[in-house]
This record gives C-alpha cells, sequence and structure tokens, in this order.
C-alpha cells in the first residue's frame, strides 16, 4: 500500500510541477478526534466528489491506513478549503418547523424559507454559533411598491407568524465559524512552528479552542485530557480543519443536558471509513441517533452499556458476521459532557476496547439453563435496565455505577444488594443476571452459587411469612467472617431453617463476603418479589 501512496505522489508532484498542482496530505495523528475528523472529511469528499473535481480538479486518493491525500489546482487551494469547510458545516445544521423570509435582490422579491438551527448535539461542541445572512436592508431602506410588496407578502403567509424586524435578510440564514477557523494555503507554508497533533512544522499555527477540541477541562492554561505537554496546544491548518470534523459520524445520546458521544476507534483510518459504512443509516433522533431501546440513561457507564448492547443486537439481527468480528477489536472512546446555559464542560471520558468479552457475556445471556428445571431463559436487558432505575427521583446513578462495574467485569453484589435494600423491588432478571454473572465473571462455583440461592430463598420465604425485615438486615450488615457466621446460627431456629456443612466448609476470609452478600440478595430477591408488580413493570 505504501507503493501507491508513493506513485500518487509522484503523480501529483509531477502535476504541480506542470499545471501547478498542490497536494494536500491529511496525516494520522493518534488522536481519536483528530482522525476522526480526517475520515469525516474524506467521507464528505466522496459523496461530493463530481462537485470538487468539476469546480478544483481534485483527484483524491483512496483513504490509507495513515494518510490522506488530496489533490487541488494551487489556485483553488484557498476555495477548495472554504468549501470543504462549508460543506461540513452544512451536514451540522437541520431545517426547522419554523419559517422566515429574505428578499431576493436578483430576482426583486421576498422569498419563503425554512428557518435553520444546529443539530442539537453540536451544540455542545460550537457554543455562540448561530445563523446569520450574508447581508441586510434597513426596512426604511424599502422604496414604496418593495414596502407595499412586502405587505401584500406577509398577509399571503400570515399562517407562518412571520415576524419583522428593523432589517430584512438579503439570503437565508447561513452558518459561519469564526474567521479564526480559517484554512488556506498561507496556512500550509512550511515553518519552524510544530503540530502539538501531527508534529508537522509550519509557519502559522492557531491557538486550540473548545471549539476544535471539546476535552479542554480548564481554559487558562489549556488543560485537556490530553495534559502531557509542557507547552501551549497549537493546530495546522489542516489539523484545526479535521479537529471541526471531530464528532461527524459519532453516536450519541442526550437527556438532563448531559450529552454522551461515542466514537468507534481504529488506528487505521481506513477501516474507520469502513466500520462508519457498513454502519447503516443512524436515526434522525436529535437527542440520539442509535436505538435506545426505551431506555432512559442520563450518564457516560449507563449509556455505553446501552450503547453497546444496542451494537450487538444490530450485528447479531443483520447477521454481518464479519463487521461483528471486525468490531470487536476496535475501541470505542466515550466522552460526556454537560451543558449549563452557555457553558458545557465535558466531564468524563472512557476508552472501552473489551467489545469481544461483553459481546460473549451477552451471547450466554440470551439462552440460560439456571432455574434446574431445563428450561430455557434469557435476560431481558431492556427490562433489566429499566428495573434498576429509581422512578421515585428519576436518579440513575446507582445504575451507572452497576453498568460500570460490568463493563470493568468486577464484582456487583455489592451494589445489587444496596438496589435491592432500597428500591424493595426485584424481577426475574436480576435473578437471571446474578446469577450468570457470578459464575461467567467473578468465577464462582455454580453449586455454590445454587447453595446461596438456596439459603437465601429460604431465609426470605420465611422472613416474609412472618412479616420481618430484621433478619435480612442483620445478615447485610454483616462486617466479618465470625459476625455473618454467628448472625445465620441465630436466625436458623426462628425461622427454622438448616444448613449444610458445605457451605461454613467453602468460607474463607478471601471469600466469606462473595457469600454474604449472594445470601442476602437471594433472601431480599424473595423477600420483595411480587409477581403481581413484576408483570405491570415489565409491560
Amino acid at each position: 500500500m505504501l507503493c501507491v501512496i508513493g506513485d500518487y505522489m509522484t503523480q501529483l508532484q509531477a502535476q504541480q510541477t506542470n499545471n501547478n498542482f498542490t497536494g494536500i496530505v491529511f496525516k494520522k495523528t493518534g488522536n481519536f478526534w483528530i482522525d476522526n475528523g480526517i475520515v469525516g472529511l474524506y467521507s464528505i469528499l466522496i459523496s461530493h466528489q463530481a462537485h470538487f473535481e468539476q469546480l478544483f480538479g481534485m483527484q483524491l486518493s483512496p483513504l490509507e491506513a495513515d494518510t490522506l491525500i488530496v489533490g487541488v489546482n494551487q489556485k483553488c487551494a484557498d476555495s477548495f478549503f472554504a468549501e470543504l469547510k462549508r460543506l461540513l458545516i452544512e451536514s451540522f445544521v437541520y431545517e426547522t418547523n419554523n419559517y422566515g423570509f429574505y428578499y431576493d435582490q436578483a430576482g426583486k422579491q421576498f422569498v419563503l424559507s425554512r428557518k435553520r438551527d444546529l443539530r442539537t448535539d453540536k451544540k455542545y461542541y460550537f457554543q455562540g454559533f448561530v445563523p446569520k445572512p450574508d447581508g441586510k436592508i434597513p426596512l426604511k431602506g424599502l422604496s414604496v411598491s418593495v414596502h407595499k410588496e412586502l405587505e401584500n407578502f406577509l398577509v399571503k403567509n400570515k399562517t407562518y407568524k412571520l415576524s419583522i424586524e428593523n432589517e430584512i435578510p438579503t439570503s437565508k440564514m447561513i452558518f459561519a465559524l469564526s474567521n479564526k477557523t480559517i484554512v488556506n494555503s498561507d496556512m500550509l507554508r512550511p515553518g519552524r512552528k510544530p503540530c502539538s497533533f501531527c508534529g508537522d512544522r509550519f509557519k502559522k499555527l492557531i491557538s486550540l479552542d473548545r471549539m476544535h477540541f471539546p476535552l479542554l477541562v480548564g481554559f487558562p492554561n489549556l488543560k485537556t485530557f490530553y495534559s502531557n505537554l509542557d507547552s501551549e496546544f497549537r493546530l495546522c491548518g489542516k489539523c484545526s480543519l479535521a479537529a471541526l470534523a471531530g464528532s461527524y459520524k459519532s453516536y450519541f445520546s442526550i437527556h438532563n443536558a448531559y450529552l454522551s458521544c461515542f466514537i468507534l476507534y481504529d488506528p487505521d483510518l481506513s477501516e474507520i471509513y469502513r466500520l462508519q459504512s457498513e454502519a447503516g443509516s443512524l436515526t434522525g433522533n436529535p437527542y440520539g441517533n442509535f436505538d435506545k431501546q426505551s431506555v432512559i440513561t442520563t450518564y457516560l457507564y449507563e449509556t455505553l452499556f446501552v450503547f453497546l448492547f444496542f451494537l450487538f443486537e444490530k450485528l447479531r439481527c443483520d447477521g454481518k458476521q464479519e463487521w461483528f468480528n471486525r468490531v470487536t477489536t476496535k475501541k470505542i472512546i466515550g466522552i460526556l459532557a454537560l451543558k449549563q446555559g452557555n457553558t458545557v464542560i465535558v466531564e468524563h471520558m472512557v476508552e472501552f476496547s473489551r467489545i469481544t468479552e461483553l459481546f460473549v457475556f451477552f451471547e450466554k445471556s440470551r439462552n440460560l439453563s439456571l432455574t434446574g428445571r431445563g428450561k430455557k431463559e434469557a435476560i431481558e436487558w431492556t427490562a433489566f435496565l429499566n428495573a434498576l432505575y429509581n422512578k421515585t427521583d428519576e436518579n440513575s446513578v446507582l445504575r451507572n455505577h452497576i453498568c460500570e462495574r460490568i463493563l470493568n467485569f468486577t464484582k456487583t453484589n455489592d451494589l445489587l444488594e444496596e438496589y435491592l435494600f432500597r428500591s424493595e423491588r426485584t424481577n426475574k432478571n436480576l435473578f437471571y443476571f446474578i446469577r450468570l454473572y457470578n459464575k461467567e465473571v467473578a468465577g464462582m462455583e455454580e453449586s455454590m452459587i445454587t447453595l446461596c440461592a438456596a439459603i437465601g430463598g429460604e431465609i426470605g420465604r420465611k422472613s416474609k411469612a412472618k412479616d420481618t425485615k430484621g433478619f435480612l438486615y442483620a445478615i447485610r450488615n454483616c462486617r466479618c467472617q465470625s459476625e455473618f457466621i454467628k448472625i445465620l446460627s441465630q436466625i436458623q431456629f426462628p425461622l427454622e431453617i438448616s444448613y449444610t456443612r458445605n457451605l461454613f466448609d467453602s468460607l474463607q476470609e478471601e471469600n466469606w463476603e462473595d457469600y454474604k452478600s449472594l445470601i442476602s440478595i437471594f433472601a431480599a430477591n424473595q423477600f420483595f418479589y411480587n409477581p403481581k408488580k413484576e408483570d405491570t413493570e415489565n409491560e
């Protein structure tokens, strides 16, 4: 593949000598945001290839693992960058259901037009980014005939409730970024200043701001999540343009002013493009472009969990085995941003690469034999996640922590125990999850899980019959192994239950808490179990 790039560069150099051609090279930086932006720019060039070829004589090389190469007529380089930037911005904008109008000076008529706005997720990256017309004319400056025409136009279109101000726009509202976001041939001149991302040296660089790189956590020193540099971050023209496209074809979800954004990343630029192309169209919902299957999420880990389950279900149902196999080798970069007024703060960032392990766990959750009756069961993940949502105060903080533990493949029993005692409700999906997760992830023997389920279930049933939660709280509050054994002995006679010696032989200093949590969970699960309530919540 390197020889192809070499041949193409040789061809461009020859054209540059003979035909004043310029070869523009975007290099992979290793930064997920910039690299995703490079792929986004390539996607735009591919989508409008005939347009760019006609206007600028563009020659586009196939996207390689670490390079995007574009050839354009040298005289048109500045216009090429301006048009590429314009089309990028257009992809961030949509037409609303509200209407406005402008005066077409060439056609000498008023024109009805739909108002435009930034897509909801883009408002987290481009604060203060508002549409403006190319020009305006004062209302008082209109001639009598034009003023009369305006009155007739407003009457004719009164159903649209058009507003009129002191000035009349002379074009559709357009979005334009600040002038500092200019990429032109002057910024491509070699120099001594190194770009903080690609490493190439140029005569001119621009300062980094949140519009280019949203992972800023403090303006004074331009600190970011990549704060390993001793000096200020500076971008070359090419990286600044790619940075603006960083969120292009990203997955997102918005709820309660929080934005969760996910980017599927691979070190190979061509692989990123291939994955994005094969992913298919995303939903047009302004508050989320992937199917969350009726699960409301606010925080990063719970949203990431739902997104991963969305990927799993999509690949499994579509039968894209090759795509499935390739996705499991990638990384997912996730960021969580909070928008308060005009202020946006990126609060969290995560890199997830254990997709294969999670998908294997999802697959096992679809075909379970956990009840001992030979019946196949499955975890209904939507019902499981919705059950963990605290409807009383509309809070999903605990569920977010549980999802974080699952994604890190660490123990969840203490959090599930807290959930059960706090909510006093349970369901069969929680029961299935606890058994499967402790077996497959925590590594407990199935026989011991079954034993804990039997003991806990009996404690829960008999405590419910006596209408007392005291025994359940006594088990939950145990702080050491000896106290746990003592409590089991104390409740044995009031509840008329017996234990096998196998339980006490298995208790060790390093594992007693696992057994305590499981018995406590299964006891609470049985005590709070209400079949009628579960059927209602799962509808």
